[in-house]
């Protein structure tokens, strides 16, 4: 029995290993380009990432997709985040008004 034990855990150590490489790439974090398909209600563009990185600390990125500012109004928001805690440089924050100014502008919906 004991010898029926050892034979049998020799023989699946090999194929444990072999399938960990094949686990690891399944573990991978998401690339940016696999970030884009995560939020279909933010268009591409130049800040769409950062935006993605900073609103995410605290919402879903994809809330101000609800609404729509000009370069003023995105700023007001952004000073209120920033406030509450969100995490960003001036020119992040800045990529990111630029951003939703082009994505949502004041009038489209």
């Amino acid at each position: 029995m004991r010898r029926f034990f050892l034979l049998t855990t020799l023989a699946l150590v090999p194929a444990l290993f072999c399938s960990a490489p094949a686990m690891a790439a399944k573990a991978k974090p998401k690339t940016a380009a696999a970030a884009n398909g995560a939020y279909p209600l933010l268009p591409a563009g130049p800040g769409r990432d950062v935006e993605i990185r900073v609103c995410s600390q605290c919402h879903s990125p994809d809330r101000p997709a609800a609404q729509r500012h000009d370069l003023a109004g995105w700023n007001v928001i952004l000073d209120q985040m920033a406030t509450n805690g969100a995490k960003a440089s001036d020119a992040e924050f800045d990529q990111i008004a630029a951003y939703l100014t082009r994505a949502f502008p004041p009038g489209k919906k």
